[in-house]
Parts: structure tokens; C-alpha cells; sequence
């Protein structure tokens, strides 16, 4: 990924536009990290996650200009403001008891759309809480996003 500072090169996977903000651009990575660029000046990203896993991101999509559904592992939304993840699979226990992945993930009107590896289709209503406790120890950011993401 162009400028981007990786310690091996990784492979975009998937991109989604912020419907809501034109100029932001998020990228997920073969590597497990998700990618945001303000277009405006896009010489270096604004933003770089990796938030659950070291797992390709698969499919991403905005939920909104702060938060993002990830196709990775169990599923998630990222909220960049606060760095904290919601699962898309519900109330159906820790990642342990999950035997499938999350292989997609779009917006339809009120709600996040997940499907699963193993055929089911998963509907999250909107908006929905961030898992419980602080902010996840796996995220990292290159800036502030709440203030960048404006």
C-alpha cells in the first residue's frame, strides 16, 4: 500500500467511499489493517487500524462517517472516534464460540447486513452498542480520527 508504513507490504483487499464524506477513502489489508485517507491530500493516510485480528479484511462499508462494518474474523464496526468494536454476529457469545467467519458486509436502511461463511445472513439494527469495556488494546491510530474525520 502506498504510503503507508508497513513492515511488509500488504494487499488491498477491499475499499469503500464514506457516502457521507466524499474524501474519505477506507482501505482493508491482506495484513489485518484498515486504512483511511482523507482524497484532499492524500499523500499519507489520516488513519491506520488494525483492529481484531491479523486476518485479511475481507469487505468493508460505512456505517457512518465515524464508524465502519468490517468483514473479518466474527465481524465488527469500528468506531473510529472511540476506537471500539462492536460485534456484527450479536449476542451469540465470545469469539471462541463463533465456528464461522464473517465473509461480507453491506449498509441497508437501518441496519448492518453480515454474512456468514456458513450461509447465514446476519441483520444488526442500527445504532447499536460498542462491546463492553475500554478501548480495544489492538488499536492503533496514526492521529486522532475524531478530529481528523470531520
Amino acid at each position: 500500500v502506498a504510503h503507508a508504513n508497513f513492515h511488509e507490504p500488504e494487499t488491498v483487499l477491499s475499499l469503500a467511499w464514506c457516502p457521507q464524506k466524499l474524501h474519505l477513502l477506507a482501505a482493508g489489508l491482506s495484513g489485518g489493517h484498515v486504512v483511511i485517507w482523507d482524497c484532499r491530500s492524500p499523500a499519507m493516510p489520516i488513519c491506520n487500524f488494525c483492529p481484531h485480528m491479523r486476518a485479511p479484511i475481507q469487505n468493508l462499508t460505512w456505517i457512518d462517517p465515524i464508524s465502519l462494518a468490517v468483514a473479518q474474523g466474527e465481524g465488527f464496526a469500528l468506531h473510529l472516534d472511540s476506537g471500539k468494536l462492536s460485534r456484527l454476529h450479536g449476542n451469540s457469545g465470545s469469539a471462541k464460540n463463533v465456528d464461522c467467519n464473517c465473509s461480507g458486509v453491506c449498509m441497508i436502511p437501518g441496519a448492518v447486513a453480515a454474512v456468514w461463511n456458513n450461509g447465514k445472513l446476519r441483520l444488526r439494527s442500527l445504532p447499536f452498542e460498542t462491546t463492553k469495556g475500554a478501548k480495544d488494546p489492538r488499536l492503533r491510530t496514526k492521529n486522532r480520527p475524531s478530529t481528523l474525520l470531520q
